[in-house]
C-alpha cells in the first residue's frame, strides 16, 4: 500500500479568473476536495514583499495598502491594477497551504485536477511537514509543479510505503531511490 505526504503552498489572486489555465479558485477547489488540511491566509499575507519593492513600493506604503484591504474585508476590491502582477501578489494575494497524508487514489486525482507533474531534480527535502509529528525532521521529497502564469506554487511530495493497516514502514536510502524512481515514472510528464 502506498500513501503520499503532501506539503503544498499556492499563492495567487483569488478574484482573478483565467479560464484558459489553472487559477487560484481551481487550486483551492482541488486541494479542498483532496482530503488534505487546507488553510488560507488573509489578503496580502504572503512572503513575496520583494516583488512590491521591484515596483518601487516602500514598506510603509505596502503596509498602508494592506491595512486598507483588511479594513475593506472580503468581497470588496481595492484597485491595485496600476502595479505589476507580481507586486499585486504581494499586496492583495492570498496563500493557500495544504498538508497531510493521503492515499494513492486521492493523490492521483489531486495531481490530475491541478495538471501537476513531478520534476526530476534533487532537493534538500522537506523540513517538518506531515511526517514530522511535531519534531523538526527533514524528509526527502519530490517537487511537483504546474503551469500557470497566475500562481506561484511549491508542492513537495514524499511517497510513504505502508503496511496493510496503513501504518508507515521504515526504509533506507535504497528504498527511497526505488520509491523516487517509481513516483517519477508514474507522475513525470
Amino acid at each position: 500500500m502506498m500513501k503520499f505526504s503532501v506539503l503544498a503552498t499556492v499563492v495567487g489572486l483569488p478574484d482573478e479568473r483565467d479560464y484558459s489555465e489553472l487559477d487560484y479558485a481551481d487550486a483551492k477547489k482541488a486541494f479542498g476536495s483532496s482530503g488534505l488540511d487546507v488553510d488560507e491566509s488573509e489578503p496580502g499575507d504572503t512572503d513575496y514583499e520583494y516583488f512590491a519593492h521591484e515596483d518601487g513600493i516602500e514598506d510603509e506604503q505596502l503596509a498602508e495598502i494592506r491595512a486598507h484591504i483588511r479594513i475593506l474585508g472580503d468581497g470588496v476590491t481595492y484597485s491595485v491594477k496600476s502595479y505589476s502582477w507580481s507586486s499585486r501578489i504581494a499586496i492583495e494575494g492570498r496563500t493557500l497551504t495544504a498538508s497531510g497524508i493521503i492515499g494513492k487514489a486521492e493523490f492521483t486525482k489531486l495531481i490530475d485536477d491541478l495538471g501537476a507533474f513531478a520534476e526530476d531534480c534533487q532537493t534538500m527535502g522537506t523540513l517538518g511537514g506531515p511526517l514530522s509529528d511535531g519534531i523538526p525532521t527533514c524528509v526527502p521529497d519530490i517537487p511537483f509543479r504546474f503551469e500557470s502564469r497566475g500562481l506561484l506554487e511549491s508542492i513537495r511530495v514524499t511517497p510513504v510505503p505502508c503496511d496493510r493497516n496503513g501504518e508507515p514502514l521504515s526504509g533506507d536510502e535504497r528504498t527511497w531511490d526505488r520509491l523516487r524512481a517509481a513516483t517519477l515514472a508514474v507522475y513525470d510528464n
